[in-house]
């Protein structure tokens, strides 16, 4: 994560991250891990994930795929490498960096992923652009995050509690789908609504391909 506040709060939660995020947002990261999936017979491929947490992603890494997992918290990424431990996994890496400058050159990776982490930064269009910057041209760029889809009274309404959600919680309630979509160089393949509790979708999955 790469919010001023997360490396602190999200260093109290680390041994409870697992329960508490699988327990909600488990199906957000499904469809995370079915896009890394998508690549398994494609040796060799590159794949990026910003803000892998504690590394709940790691077991469904195909073994041909180089994967890289970086976050800004080191206690949290000592959670993921226990995990890579005992995978036995040898074609991961994972590294401390902040999210807003990704230490990676131009058309690196093949699919850069994002699970719940976009709406849980200080300046989330800023890290959208560094995730774009390191994919390849025709690579693809997977996130999850609770976006408000256009300016509507629920929406309005919705955002009069962003201090509340953002102090409390840890995300924000103030990026739309259409400030992503107006990002240079990608285009929108593929949107749905996940993470449902209780039948109401916490979260959208989208899923953008580069141009």
């Amino acid at each position: 994560m790469t919010s001023k506040t997360a490396p602190r709060d999200y260093t109290f939660i680390a041994p409870l991250y697992d329960h508490v995020f699988q327990t909600f947002l488990s199906e957000g990261h499904h469809d995370i891990s079915e896009v890394i999936r998508s690549l398994k017979n494609k040796r060799d491929s590159k794949i990026l994930e910003v803000g892998v947490g504690s590394g709940l992603t790691l077991p469904h890494i195909p073994s041909t795929i180089n994967y890289t997992g970086i976050d800004i918290n080191q206690r949290m990424l000592q959670e993921a490498q226990k995990k890579r431990k005992l995978l036995g996994r040898r074609k991961v890496t994972l590294e401390v960096m902040d999210a807003k400058k990704l230490a990676y050159k131009d058309n690196t990776f093949d699919l850069v992923v994002a699970a719940s982490v976009i709406t849980a930064v200080d300046s989330p269009l800023k890290v959208m652009k560094e995730m774009i910057r390191v994919t390849k041209k025709g690579g693809m760029i997977a996130i999850v995050a609770n976006l408000q889809e256009s300016d509507t009274l629920k929406s309005r309404m919705v955002r009069i509690f962003d201090p509340i959600t953002r102090k409390y919680l840890g995300f924000r309630t103030d990026l739309d789908l259409n400030q992503i979509q107006k990002l240079r160089n990608i285009k929108l393949v593929d949107y749905k609504r996940t993470n449902n509790i209780l039948g109401f979708p916490l979260s959208s999955f989208l899923l953008f391909e580069k141009g």
